[in-house]
C-alpha cells in the first residue's frame, strides 16, 4: 500500500531564494525557532542558504511535503548540519518516508563534499521528532542548549535508506 505513495514523493534541490522563502514560510510554524518565524529573517536566511547551503523540498503530488536546509561545509569534522527541517502533519504516516526521502538526498549531495556524517539540533519540548530520530538511528551526542540536543548519524546509515528507499 505504500510503496505507491512513496514512489510519489519527489525530492528537489531548490535553486531560487524566492522559492526557498517560499517554502520556508509554509513551514515556519513548524520550527522550534523564533528566529525563522520571523518573516525578515527567513527573507535573509533564504539568500544566505542560498550562497553557503543547501535547500530540499519534498513533493507529494507536487505539494511540498517536508524541506531541510543545511550547511556541508565543515571540512574539519566532515560533519553536515541540518539547520532546518519541517514535515507536513497531514501526511500522516508518510512523515517518516518523507524525512528518509529528505535526508537520503541530503546525503548524497554530503558525500560529493566530503561529510561522513549528518548532525541536527532537535529541541527537548519536540519529544515526537526526538523518539522518531532515535527510532531511525540518530545517537544523542549531548546538549546543544538548555533547551535542545545534538543528534549525528554516520552517512553509511543513510546510504542503507536509500537503497530501501529506492527498492520500494
Amino acid at each position: 500500500m505504500y510503496n505507491r505513495r512513496i514512489d510519489q514523493i519527489q525530492v528537489k534541490k531548490e535553486t531560487e531564494a524566492a522559492k526557498i522563502y517560499e517554502i520556508m514560510t509554509i513551514f515556519a510554524d513548524s520550527f522550534h525557532n523564533e528566529y525563522i518565524a520571523d518573516d525578515k529573517n527567513r527573507k535573509e536566511y533564504a539568500n544566505k542558504i542560498l550562497k553557503d547551503g543547501i535547500f530540499l523540498t519534498a513533493y507529494y503530488h507536487e505539494n511540498p511535503a517536508g524541506m531541510a536546509c543545511g550547511y556541508m561545509n565543515d571540512m574539519e569534522t566532515k560533519c553536515a548540519y541540518v539547520s532546518f527541517l519541517g514535515i507536513e502533519e497531514e501526511i500522516g504516516l508518510l512523515k517518516g518516508f518523507v524525512l528518509a526521502k529528505l535526508l537520503a538526498e541530503g546525503s548524497k549531495y554530503g558525500r560529493e563534499r566530503g561529510m561522513e556524517r549528518i548532525r541536527l539540533e532537535v529541541y527537548k519540548v519536540n519529544k515526537h521528532a526526538y523518539k522518531l530520530y532515535r527510532k531511525l538511528g540518530f545517537i544523542d551526542t549531548g546538549e546543544a542548549s538548555v533547551d535542545s540536543v545534538y543528534m549525528e548519524m554516520e552517512f553509511d546509515r543513510l546510504d542503507q535508506w536509500r537503497e530501501l528507499i529506492d527498492t520500494q
